[in-house]
Protein backbone atom coordinates (compact mmCIF):
# COMPACT_ATOMS: atom_id res chain seq x y z
CA UNK A 1 0.00 0.00 0.00
CA UNK A 2 1.08 3.15 -1.03
CA UNK A 3 0.21 6.25 1.94
CA UNK A 4 -0.50 9.92 1.42
CA UNK A 5 0.40 12.74 3.57
CA UNK A 6 -2.50 12.90 6.20
CA UNK A 7 -4.58 16.04 5.97
CA UNK A 8 -5.73 17.72 9.40
CA UNK A 9 -9.09 20.12 9.76
CA UNK A 10 -9.14 22.01 12.33
CA UNK A 11 -12.30 24.25 13.34
CA UNK A 12 -13.97 25.46 16.58
CA UNK A 13 -17.40 25.17 17.84
CA UNK A 14 -18.79 27.64 20.20
CA UNK A 15 -21.65 26.22 22.71
CA UNK A 16 -23.64 27.89 25.49
CA UNK A 17 -23.34 26.18 28.37
CA UNK A 18 -26.17 23.78 28.49
CA UNK A 19 -24.83 22.91 24.78
CA UNK A 20 -21.36 22.08 26.34
CA UNK A 21 -22.57 20.35 28.94
CA UNK A 22 -24.58 17.93 26.69
CA UNK A 23 -21.03 17.00 25.10
CA UNK A 24 -19.84 16.33 28.17
CA UNK A 25 -22.64 14.21 29.08
CA UNK A 26 -21.30 12.13 26.43
CA UNK A 27 -18.08 11.17 27.69
CA UNK A 28 -18.26 7.90 29.11
CA UNK A 29 -15.86 9.31 31.86
CA UNK A 30 -18.14 12.31 32.82
CA UNK A 31 -21.57 10.06 32.67
CA UNK A 32 -19.06 7.87 35.34
CA UNK A 33 -18.74 10.36 38.21
CA UNK A 34 -22.71 9.74 39.92
CA UNK A 35 -23.50 12.71 42.13
CA UNK A 36 -20.44 14.46 41.79
CA UNK A 37 -20.90 15.15 37.71
CA UNK A 38 -24.23 17.21 39.26
CA UNK A 39 -22.12 19.41 41.32
CA UNK A 40 -19.11 19.79 38.35
CA UNK A 41 -21.69 20.43 35.65
CA UNK A 42 -23.46 23.20 37.82
CA UNK A 43 -19.78 24.75 38.39
CA UNK A 44 -18.91 24.21 34.98
CA UNK A 45 -22.19 26.52 33.86
CA UNK A 46 -21.76 29.13 36.36
CA UNK A 47 -18.16 29.41 35.46
CA UNK A 48 -18.85 29.46 31.91
CA UNK A 49 -21.65 32.41 32.49
CA UNK A 50 -19.42 34.42 34.90
CA UNK A 51 -16.28 34.27 33.61
CA UNK A 52 -17.04 33.74 30.01
CA UNK A 53 -19.91 35.23 28.73
CA UNK A 54 -22.59 32.72 28.71
CA UNK A 55 -20.17 31.14 25.68
CA UNK A 56 -17.19 28.35 25.59
CA UNK A 57 -15.35 27.91 22.20
CA UNK A 58 -14.00 24.35 21.93
CA UNK A 59 -11.39 23.51 19.35
CA UNK A 60 -11.32 20.06 17.30
CA UNK A 61 -9.00 18.80 14.92
CA UNK A 62 -9.56 15.49 12.53
CA UNK A 63 -6.45 13.95 10.51
CA UNK A 64 -7.56 12.33 7.75
CA UNK A 65 -5.14 9.12 6.81
CA UNK A 66 -5.95 7.78 2.84
CA UNK A 67 -4.05 4.61 1.63
CA UNK A 68 -4.20 3.80 -1.78
CA UNK A 69 -3.93 -0.27 -2.82
CA UNK A 70 -1.71 -1.63 -5.62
Amino acid sequence: MRYRRPRQYRWDETDDAAGYLRVLDTYSGHRSLGAVRERLFRDIAALTDERFGGHIVKGYLTTMYVAHRW
